[in-house]
């Protein structure tokens, strides 16, 4: 399981564009994109919650300020790395502070009743994850690729849903189920 936030529509856009300029580069299976219907921002990942704990997460998602709608602005595209090479292709953004407040308040009323990891919060949509070998050539595209689209990327979205997801793993993919949404008021 896992608590995200939803993305308004037009913030999508320059993310699909993002997706298929990554395509062009690296023809083939290597890279595994996140289909546009899932494109979110995590918040908290969960892991396995026995369903038991369900009311509590809803609680949890109620009782954490989630007052008014964060405006965010992604204007971030990177890689996460292990052992110099990309894992994720992911866009992002500063939080705002209200986000922060929220993501603090959230994490804190779950740590009454689940183990959470202390983790730094980077709120990044995940656009590609690596699954496979990369050539020197398409390191090198990607990298150039990067440094590009991170210098362009420029898009407003206005968070106004919190969703709690369960993740269905299975070979083509996961799939995600939305269990419970807030909305700001």
């Amino acid at each position: 399981m896992f608590i995200a936030a939803q993305l308004d529509h037009c913030a999508l856009l320059p993310l699909i564009a993002i997706q298929n300029e990554l395509k062009k580069l690296v023809p083939g299976n290597v890279l595994k994109f996140t289909p546009e219907r899932q494109l979110h921002v995590t918040l908290v990942f969960l892991g396995d919650v026995d369903s038991k704990q369900l009311s509590r997460l809803k609680q949890a998602l109620e009782s954490s300020e989630f007052l008014n709608p964060f405006e965010i602005s992604i204007d971030t595209f990177d890689a996460f790395k292990r052992q110099g090479l990309p894992t994720i292709y992911w866009a992002g953004f500063n939080p705002p502070p209200s986000l922060v407040k929220y993501h603090s308040g959230l994490v804190n009323s779950l740590k009454t009743f689940l183990s959470i990891q202390n983790q730094r919060f980077t709120p990044h949509i995940t656009l590609a994850r690596v699954k496979g070998n990369l050539s020197a050539d398409e390191l090198k595209l990607l990298d150039d690729y990067t440094k590009v689209a991170n210098g362009h990327l420029k898009q407003q979205s206005l968070i106004s849903e919190i969703v709690l997801f369960r993740s269905d793993l299975s070979p083509a993919g996961p799939t995600y189920s939305n269990l419970y949404t807030i909305t700001a008021k």
